[in-house]
């Protein structure tokens, strides 16, 4: 387990007593029961995906109803370099597909 985690800030500390960080493959999240899950968040991770429609379909199986998902990721594609995403807080449609555009 990173050493920050271990260790967090005393300031913080309280803040994370209802705070849960397991490490794992998010292709591979057959430990977490359906729907127990407030919310997920990635960083800079699921552009490395090697099954994005798996890796997808188990975040959205772990949350729960109502349940928020968060993704940071960066275009690495785009013509004009690095480009940041803006993280919403109204609730996403239920993902059914998943395709290149959704990217872009």
């Amino acid at each position: 387990m990173p050493r920050r985690i271990e260790s967090p800030d005393p300031m913080g500390a309280s803040a994370l007593d209802a705070l849960t960080v397991q490490q794992g493959d998010y292709h591979h999240l057959e430990l977490v029961e359906s729907g127990s899950l407030d919310g997920v968040y990635t960083i800079e991770t699921v552009v490395h995906a090697t099954d994005l429609d798996l890796v997808l379909s188990e975040f959205h199986r772990s949350l729960k109803p109502g349940g928020r998902t968060a993704f940071y990721e960066y275009d690495h594609w785009s013509d004009h370099g690095v480009r940041q995403t803006k993280l919403s807080t109204e609730p996403l449609s239920p993902i059914t597909s998943v395709d290149g555009s959704i990217w872009r």
